[in-house]
């Protein structure tokens, strides 16, 4: 009985651990459909995104809670621990959010990741400036999206 009992957790243990970690990315599935399969395309974060906004606001896992307030002028009420935050806002108010939790080693499947470069914790994208090119990385039998912007 002991032994089965060992066994059964043991396979158990080894069965999570195998199990890669997968993005709950909303933006990643739209990205996934309009990319059709494609290892690169351009992706218009206005048409990507339903809810009507004036910004959109990328921030680094760096980025505090002080410093997310201090950007977008209010209070960010989403806030949970670290993570890379992609934050839409209308007159003052968040409309859509996605909050991308760090992976235990690398990247997560259909995660999003932008290239914003090292200069800053953030950066602010109007709609008109939303253009994003998109490069598929894949590793480890799974793949994440790099966006960068196209300007």
């Amino acid at each position: 009985m002991k032994r089965s009992i060992i066994t059964i957790l043991l396979t158990a243990f080894l069965f999570s651990c195998s199990q890669m970690e997968t993005s709950n990315s909303i933006i990643a599935k739209k990205i996934e459909k309009e990319c059709n399969g494609k290892d690169t395309c351009k992706i218009n974060m206005q048409a990507t995104v339903n809810e009507q906004w004036d910004k959109m606001y990328v921030f680094k896992e760096s980025a505090s809670l002080e410093r997310i307030n201090q950007v977008i002028g209010f209070t960010y009420p989403y806030f949970e621990d670290i993570a890379k935050r992609i934050i839409f806002t209308r007159a003052g108010k968040v409309v859509f959010h996605e909050d991308e939790f760090p992976g235990v080693e690398s990247a997560k499947n259909g995660e999003v990741v932008f290239n914003i470069g090292d200069t800053s914790d953030y950066k602010i994208f109007l709609p008109g400036e939303a253009i994003f090119n998109v490069h598929k990385v894949d590793f480890d039998k799974s793949s994440y999206y790099e966006l960068t912007p196209s300007k």
